[in-house]
């Protein structure tokens, strides 16, 4: 069954109507006229008005991508090779690391890592003397076997997250 609704137009699908098994909506991109809510306009959906919303204090590498609009407060971070879709918010003093993605309507909370490097778990130690030495001290470069190691791993958090 089809319903085409006109402006002002209602249908019921409340308790007197409890069948509904498929509900499909198309919206157009005409400013809202109704006096019975707040005006809106979707055609700010369309692109061409969207914008990011980024914090002065934020750090967003060169090489990642931020589909528009997404809002990144405070002193947050993000990685190269990183993707973040629209309309997610990525709070304050958040880390999103390399080779990580971020699906739409994401809520992403304060202080929170994503995509943080890993270890290797088949040594003796997983300290960073072991593969990743020369970055954190380098005078002991000679002093202790590196281990050819790939610390960050792609990561993704879907949409609606």
């Amino acid at each position: 069954m089809s319903i085409n609704l006109k402006k002002g137009g209602c249908v019921n699908l409340s308790k007197e109507n409890p069948d509904p098994k498929k509900i499909q909506i198309g919206l157009g991109w005409d400013t809202n006229q109704s006096d019975r809510g707040t005006e809106f306009d979707l055609d700010g959906l369309k692109g061409e008005k969207m914008k990011n919303y980024i914090s002065e204090e934020a750090k967003v590498s060169k090489e990642a991508i931020l589909e528009k609009p997404v809002y990144i407060k405070g002193r947050t971070t993000i990685r190269e090779n990183s993707f973040v879709d629209s309309f997610t918010l990525i709070n304050e003093d958040s880390t999103i690391h390399a080779n990580t993605i971020i699906g739409k309507y994401c809520s992403i909370g304060k202080k929170v890592e994503v995509g943080v490097p890993k270890h290797p778990l088949s040594r003796l130690s997983t300290s960073v003397i072991s593969f990743h030495l020369e970055n954190r001290f380098p005078d002991y470069n000679s002093a202790f076997k590196q281990v050819e190691f790939e610390i960050y791993e792609d990561t993704k958090i879907e949409n609606d997250v």
